[in-house]
């Protein structure tokens, strides 16, 4: 923005400071201008003031672009583009796949040694219809053929998905699964069974179940039916059945395979203990003999949650990060320019259902009108529970929070801005240790990321920052001249070393040829510097009659070699401006009246 000042007397001076970033923050103030013009024969000199500090992000428009961010730590600027992706896994079951398949388990209840076979001892009698007992004895419940029962319960499943790899636990919705005990052909001897204290079922140790009725006997898992009755009917059948509720079942700690699909387990029950059976005659038989058997019915179930080894397809992420250039500033949007990023990094946070660990592999490019021209990858990266959260950078830094991951190449994405950044990742479940999943569930995961390159002058990387300083034509308008200089002081305080040339313009702000510019110093040098910009006409001829100002370019570049980065601090000072003419002033008649 021009800054035009009249001064008194008539002489208008025009003071364009680093036009386009000079805003009003930067107002000259009228306490700071003298308007005395001092005319001596050795020359004259303008003071047209100070200009307040310059910081560099608004020197160089940092401050105007939403990708362009200060570090609150560091006070570094960096560019920033972030957004969000997405992926998703599911295991599908089908309902009913899991069923139980039952045999009956056949134990047969008598007595070898009755006290009362073929004796004429007479029990007291009571009307029988009543079904009060007359006598009772205690009767050992025993396997019939003295040997072990064939495994009767049996689960599997024939349609397990691919994605199911081994299992070691499996939790169902909550079912009864029901325990029959039944008797067949007792005759007359009884219409009531007891069965007697400490009647119990052995059930397979891998069933999962909270029942109130299940005790643990000798390290074994019992179903307690102690005091349930077994009423016969009118054809000596009866039977009782018993809801134990159940939960799922555990096979071990080293799971089972599935294979080809097939899920298939086997294990037994057991009846273990006495009952009472009640006399409806006087005299006993010699021996009673009463076929028990026991029945688990056939269920099936749906799965709502598991423990083993899975390997879900999960979508791969395909991002394209796009780089809108025309939010950056002028500087950056040239597609050459080297911006050497100072350890680029690229945050990922994966938030949502991950009910396991998992290895991302992936590659990040980097691409210019089509053309792949920087390229990272990461390979076998693990995704824990705890560790959801992955720093990546060249140098392995640290943040609180993240699992810091080294990735070489990762400063090649950024070197030069990018039109886009094509993100590319799988991630592959670990197959290799067991985990607890929820079964028919959609997971889904939302994918945060942040890619961060602190802009740094490296050893490539120059900036020509160029603003004009003009309007001086009418202001010299009248002035017998064939020099003048622009002089002050620069205080320059930022890391990277700046040169300086100027190229004088005429109202239309095209190049004056055959006029002499030259600025002292070329180069600047952190702290104060003696600035002087010296405009001549070697052939003699009246300066302000073409000259209507200069076009001042600062080149900055990083020639030590040292890796130095923007920050918010970095500023530049012009103060003490004055426009001389060394060689004073000729004012005729036409010019006063």
């Amino acid at each position: 923005m021009m800054k035009t000042l009249k001064i008194a007397g008539g002489v208008i001076i025009g003071a364009g400071l680093l036009g386009s970033c000079v805003d009003s923050n930067y107002d000259i103030v009228d306490a700071d201008i003298s308007k005395d013009i001092a005319i001596f024969d050795n020359g004259i000199s303008l003071p047209v003031g100070d200009v307040d500090t310059m910081k560099i992000g608004e020197l160089l428009d940092l401050d105007d672009s939403e990708m362009i961010e200060e570090d609150a730590s560091s006070g570094e600027y960096c560019l920033v583009r972030t957004g969000t992706t997405e992926a998703s896994f599911d295991i599908r079951v089908d309902e009913s796949s899991i069923s139980t398949e039952a045999t009956d388990v056949n134990r047969t209840v008598y007595q070898a040694n009755n006290p009362f076979a073929g004796s004429d001892v007479q029990f007291p009698t009571q009307n029988p219809s009543t079904g009060e007992m007359l006598e009772s004895m205690t009767l050992e419940v025993r396997n019939e053929d003295g040997g072990t029962v064939e495994s009767n319960f049996k689960i599997s499943s024939d349609d397990m998905p691919a994605e199911v790899l081994n299992l070691k636990e499996v939790r169902i919705d909550r079912r009864a699964l029901n325990v029959s005990i039944r008797v067949e052909n007792m005759g007359d001897v009884t219409d009531r069974i007891l069965l007697d204290d400490m009647f119990l079922v052995e059930i397979p140790e891998g069933i999962i179940t909270d029942d109130p009725n299940i005790v643990i006997r000798n390290g074994v898992k019992m179903l307690d039916l102690s005091g349930r009755t077994i009423d016969l009917e009118s054809d000596n059948n009866g039977y009782m059945t018993y809801e134990m509720s159940i939960d799922g079942w555990y096979v071990g700690d080293e799971g089972v395979d599935i294979i080809d699909g097939r899920l298939e387990l086997a294990d037994n029950f057991a009846i273990d203990g006495s009952v009472h059976i009640t006399h409806l005659f006087a005299t006993a038989p010699a021996n009673i003999e009463m076929p028990l058997v026991m029945t688990i019915d056939d269920f099936s179930s749906n799965l709502t949650r598991a423990t083993g080894k899975f390997d879900p397809q999960i979508d791969p992420i395909n991002e394209l990060v796009e780089i809108d250039k025309s939010d950056l500033p002028d500087f950056l949007r040239r597609e050459d320019i080297c911006i050497d990023a100072a350890h680029a990094s690229v945050e990922i946070s994966m938030i949502g259902d991950i009910p396991m660990d998992i290895f991302l592999n992936g590659v990040f490019n980097s691409n210019q009108q089509s053309q792949t021209f920087g390229s990272a990858s990461i390979d076998n990266i693990l995704v824990s529970q705890d560790d959801r959260h992955l720093l990546l950078s060249d140098n392995g830094m640290q943040k609180d929070g993240y699992k810091s991951i080294t990735v070489p190449g990762l400063n090649s994405l950024l070197k030069y801005i990018p039109d886009d950044i094509d993100m590319t990742m799988n991630a592959a479940a670990d197959k290799d240790n067991y985990y607890e999943i929820e079964i028919n569930k959609d997971n889904n995961v939302n994918i945060d990321y942040i890619f961060r390159a602190p802009l740094q002058f490296g050893n490539e990387m120059h900036i020509i920052y160029n603003d004009t300083i003009n309007g001086w034509h009418g202001d010299l308008d009248g002035i017998n001249s064939t020099m003048t200089a622009l002089q002050g002081t620069m205080v320059y305080d930022t890391p990277v070393d700046v040169s300086i040339t100027a190229t004088a313009i005429d109202e239309q702000g095209d190049p004056i040829n055959g006029l002499e510019v030259n600025v002292l110093p070329e180069k600047v040098i952190r702290g104060e510097n003696d600035l002087r910009i010296t405009i001549t006409d070697p052939t003699g001829k009246v300066i302000g009659e073409r000259l209507d100002g200069i076009i001042l370019t600062l080149t900055m570049t990083n020639e030590n070699g040292n890796q130095e980065t923007l920050k918010a601090d970095d500023h530049v000072i012009l103060k003490d401006l004055a426009l001389k003419l060394p060689e004073g002033i000729i004012l005729n008649g036409d010019t006063l009246f």
